[in-house]
């Protein structure tokens, strides 16, 4: 018959991890997703400045921005307020979107006032 520690002992493993390490490992795995995910934001961030700028004076809504893109509605809000943010997007009207609702029209900064750079 198996002794019971047996169950809990493996070869494999090198090091024994405690029962309760206080959230320890928990805060490791956070910060090491955490650090994974900025190079992806940074892209999507990048991907979206590139949009707003071809898109010219007359600009994109944050639906167009999502299609363009492909990514969820949800993930653009949080994208064009960084952008709207750092003042490298604008809003400067609305435009009726897919929905039927007017929403607001983002312009890259190097596109206002009639294309003029700043």
């Amino acid at each position: 018959m198996a002794n019971v520690s047996d169950y809990y002992h493996t070869e494999s493993s090198e090091e024994n991890l405690p029962l309760f390490s206080s959230g320890q490992t928990a805060k490791e795995t956070r910060a090491a997703a955490h650090e994974a995910a900025k190079p992806k934001h940074s892209k999507r961030l990048d991907q979206a400045e590139a949009i707003l700028f071809d898109a010219g004076p007359q600009g994109c809504i944050r639906h167009r921005l999502g299609d363009l893109m492909g990514i969820p509605l949800a993930s653009v809000c949080s994208i064009a307020l960084k952008l709207l943010d750092a003042g490298i997007a604008f809003e400067v009207g609305k435009r009726p979107s897919p929905h039927g609702k007017s929403a607001a029209v983002l312009v890259h900064r190097d596109h206002l006032h009639g294309g003029a750079s700043k």
